[in-house]
């Protein structure tokens, strides 16, 4: 009959379908990239981000089930993917981050360890600083853009745990000065926390409390504090003991009139370290030529 013969010709053409996917899938295995070593494959991957495609490299695990395999097992693929992005959260009214958001960082995290990672946050909110924390150890550049007290203090108790490989740190804080005074209370961070710190850009309000020996060069900028006096600069010099290079944008103390006995006064003067190379002021004419006699 008419129905047996549509049944009979739909079970032969689903067992051809079996024997022609297994043929494929013997075809596929023998192909040259599936013949490649897993190091060697592993390598490959590792270099498919870059900075247009961006996360569109993820897509190379939708392949076959041995490239995925291979790509959970590759900490080097997902540590690049930290190489190639600025993570620009999105935030709603309510300050929240969406899941989704976090979720895709938290595995990118997880799968990248152990390998150093640099971090590029541009707000990092609270909830961002708190992923960080279990991995800050491994994070070697480290550029955060954070809008209140409130995030800092936040990034502040993940750097205060101290971080081996640290090497560049760069924290611009936008906030108020009202804010920036709720700061005072913390403690500087110490050497043995950031051994390996040699590059810093900051903001000044928070610059006393990264002022390690190890920095080289420094880049202290503000929207509209400066230091205090020269002794809070002083202060900041000396600590920074093999310091090479400093950059300094209108952040020198306000003019004080060099009287006889502030010049005479060693802790008025600012003794520059032997180390120091290059001295950047991104200051007015004026300003460095008040400032001349302190130094």
């Amino acid at each position: 009959s008419t129905q047996e013969i549509r049944a009979w010709a739909l079970e032969k053409s689903g067992n051809y379908r079996q024997i022609a996917d297994i043929l494929l899938a013997l075809h596929n295995a023998i192909a040259p990239i599936h013949c490649l070593p897993t190091e060697l494959l592993s390598m490959i991957l590792a270099l498919s981000w870059d900075f247009e495609s961006g996360r569109v490299a993820i897509r190379v695990g939708h392949v076959c089930r041995h490239w995925r395999a291979v790509l959970w097992q590759t900490p080097a693929f997902w540590a690049q993917a930290f190489e190639v992005e600025i993570f620009r959260p999105p935030i709603d009214d309510k300050r929240n981050i969406p899941q989704s958001y976090l979720a895709y960082i938290t595995h990118v995290l997880q799968y990248s360890s152990p390998e150093c990672i640099r971090f590029i946050s541009h707000p990092c909110p609270g909830a961002i600083s708190r992923l960080l924390s279990p991995h800050i150890w491994r994070i070697k550049y480290l550029h955060v853009v954070l809008r209140s007290s409130q995030e800092f203090k936040d990034l502040y108790n993940v750097l205060i745990q101290g971080s081996t490989h640290l090497t560049t740190l760069a924290i611009e804080l936008k906030t108020t000065p009202s804010d920036v005074r709720t700061l005072d209370s913390l403690l500087p961070v110490t050497d043995s926390a950031l051994p390996r710190l040699r590059e810093l850009s900051i903001s000044l309000p928070i610059v006393r409390l990264f002022a390690v020996g190890s920095i080289e060069n420094a880049r202290i900028s503000t929207k509209s504090e400066r230091f205090e006096s020269f002794v809070e600069f002083y202060e900041f010099v000396e600590k920074c003991s093999n310091i090479q290079h400093l950059i300094l944008i209108r952040t020198l103390p306000r003019w004080q009139k060099p009287s006889g006995h502030l010049l005479a006064n060693r802790s008025c003067r600012v003794v520059l370290p032997p180390s120091l190379n290059i001295l950047d002021l991104h200051h007015s004419d004026k300003d460095i030529a008040h400032a001349l006699p302190f130094l």
